[in-house]
């Protein structure tokens, strides 16, 4: 996913404790010969992000130092995207050579696809067609490996081409990357069976157990609010978050440790595979049995449905708030992007409620049927090992929706006001960016759902605390302060929390690509210097990743990454192609730009 509001905060916060130090090392190499490149690029960083920030002053420092003279373009974190990044002009113009920007997957395990598709598959993944290939890299073999990835029928052999395809963006380094950064979650001393699951980056509220006083009231303490209550829509940790407590997908991933990124079945009876006759010979298409006994908590209440999921799937390219994260899938799933292109025409140039009623009700999805009220069938335009994966990492094409969710424009705040149940707790309240309080669905059964588990009488989320604050509160054992909601211990607080060993501090891999230096190849500066890989190898080992990580919160809550997959997406291996060298880069750039 673009890494938004949620993995910005972290390096924001997480830079902001630390000073900027001079940059280099002794690893680097010798910069008494250094002569001017006669290069000039501006880079493309947020204003507002102090870790943006300060990895923007280490890289001009650093790149100084390599003999390029450095501009700085700063913009806020809107106009990052949308006026820059996302733009069909700014970087064919040259406004920026590079950009400091961020990643993380849609999906873990066989995630891979979740990097290359949106980032370096050519044309199809600018940003304009729906992609964050940002830098506009398009490299023929690149492409070709990642389309044979993508088309492999089992794990093993997209691995093998995942890896090869890393090795390739590499080789011609289309992008830098730094870190990919740990999350760090806190939680007070009466909580139990605290399992951080790296979809939410929390600990997943709904497996938790607390003593002591208050034990049946959950308590957790927040800065900001979900970014839509709607399952079809919503695409941040927070939102998956909310949706865990009473919105229910096909596959998840379970606070089990050692296997939270491994998807397990959640509504499905099972994973499907060719072996149970899941998966067709082909592997185009997946057959999915749903759990009997899951109900809605209507009046009077009902079953879910396979065509609940139907309608969820049809819901996510609506033309009002459509989900934002559909260039993983829309292209693979058979008759999507048709059916949206119609979808938005028959609901109007302003869609209404009952325009778009109309609109989803009288127009098919030949890739999602519900051949029965218990089975759902995805169809495939090309075999893909990681579908399975990807539909437990979004809940827009794998989350049931109730048909009375048409009555509502989605994404609004009147259907967050009016949210249906299918998992343990329901909404009672929702005030935004203020409050949220679950209560127990009484029609949720424990024997049908293996994920979760229905602990409390009340669960009240706070969002409107202050970081500092509430850490504080999880420290010190307030009563009314349990766990955290989408805020982190401050970075100030880790060194001294990991050498006290304590035993409330959890820390675990976030598997992103963040922050990353994007290689703009279509700028024309510089006589289109930028578009030769020679020229981005030797600004590669010009950087030293690790006065970047210092910066950024320091190697207790980074790992440093010199290649796209983290060690947790199938796929990875460990190398660096471009390792920190000032004089190797001086000279390579002379001998680049001739």
């Amino acid at each position: 996913m673009k890494l938004g509001r949620k993995f910005l905060a972290i390096a924001a916060s997480t830079a902001s404790a630390i000073t900027l130090t001079a940059c280099g090392s002794s690893s680097g190499g010798s910069t008494a010969n250094i002569k001017s490149t006669g290069l000039t690029v501006t880079i493309l960083y947020r204003n507002k992000s102090v870790g943006s920030t300060k990895a923007f002053q280490v890289i001009q420092q650093e790149l100084t130092n390599a003999g390029v003279t450095v501009k700085g373009l700063p913009a806020s974190n809107a106009d990052f995207y949308t006026k820059y990044l996302q733009s069909k002009t700014a970087a064919k113009a040259g406004q920026f050579d590079l950009a400091i920007a961020g990643w993380g997957p849609d999906w873990y395990g066989d995630g891979a696809a979740s990097f290359f598709l949106p980032l370096f598959s050519g044309e199809q993944s600018f940003p304009w067609n729906g992609g964050s290939n940002f830098g506009l890299y398009n490299s023929a073999t690149t492409n070709q490996l990642i389309k044979d990835a993508a088309a492999a029928t089992d794990p093993a052999t997209a691995q093998a081409d995942w890896a090869k395809a890393d090795r390739q963006v590499m080789q011609d380094a289309a992008i830098y990357p730094i870190t990919d950064p740990q999350t760090a979650n806190y939680h007070s001393k009466n909580l139990g069976n605290a399992i951080a699951i790296p979809s939410l980056q929390q600990i997943d509220p709904l497996n938790v157990t607390k003593t002591g006083a208050d034990a049946s009231t959950l308590h957790m303490l927040g800065v900001g609010d979900v970014d839509y209550m709607d399952p079809s829509v919503t695409y941040y940790s927070t939102g998956y978050e909310a949706m865990r407590f009473y919105s229910r997908q096909l596959f998840t991933y379970p606070a089990i440790q050692g296997q939270t990124t491994k998807a397990a079945a959640d509504l499905a009876t099972e994973i499907p595979t060719q072996a149970n006759g899941g998966i067709s010979a082909d592997g185009k298409t997946i057959t999915i049995h749903l759990r009997p006994g899951v109900m809605w908590n209507t009046s009077p209440a009902r079953a879910v449905t396979a065509q609940d999921v139907v309608l969820g799937v049809k819901r996510s390219c609506n033309p009002v708030q459509p989900f934002t994260g559909q260039s993983d899938f829309s292209g693979l799933i058979e008759g999507y992007s048709a059916f949206c292109a119609k979808f938005a025409t028959d609901a109007g140039k302003t869609p209404t409620v009952a325009s778009l009623k109309t609109a989803i009700n009288n127009n098919e999805l030949s890739g999602v049927t519900a051949p029965n009220a218990t089975t759902v069938v995805y169809h495939l335009t090309q075999p893909a090992s990681y579908f399975v994966s990807m539909l437990a990492g979004l809940s827009a094409i794998s989350a049931p929706v109730p048909v009375e969710y048409l009555n509502y424009l989605p994404g609004g705040n009147d259907l967050a006001q009016h949210t249906i149940s299918d998992g343990p707790y329901a909404i009672q309240s929702y005030v935004p960016t203020k409050s949220i309080v679950f209560v127990p669905n009484p029609l949720w059964k424990q024997a049908d759902d293996p994920i979760r588990k229905q602990n409390f009488t009340k669960v009240i989320v706070d969002e409107s605390g202050d970081q500092a604050a509430i850490q504080q509160q999880l420290q010190t054992g307030s009563s009314n302060a349990d766990m955290e909601w989408d805020t982190f211990p401050p970075a100030t607080t880790i060194p001294s929390l990991k050498a006290s060993n304590d035993p409330n501090l959890i820390i675990t891999p976030s598997s992103s690509n963040n922050p990353y230096v994007v290689f703009n190849t279509a700028s024309p500066n510089n006589g289109g210097a930028m578009a030769k890989a020679a020229v981005r190898q030797a600004l590669s080992e010009a950087l030293s990743r690790d006065a970047l990580i210092k910066v950024l919160g320091g190697p207790e809550l980074n790992i440093p990454l010199s290649h796209i997959l983290p060690a947790e997406i199938l796929g990875s291996q460990q190398f660096d192609l471009w390792a920190y060298n000032v004089g190797k880069a001086n000279s390579d750039l002379i001998a680049a730009l001739k």
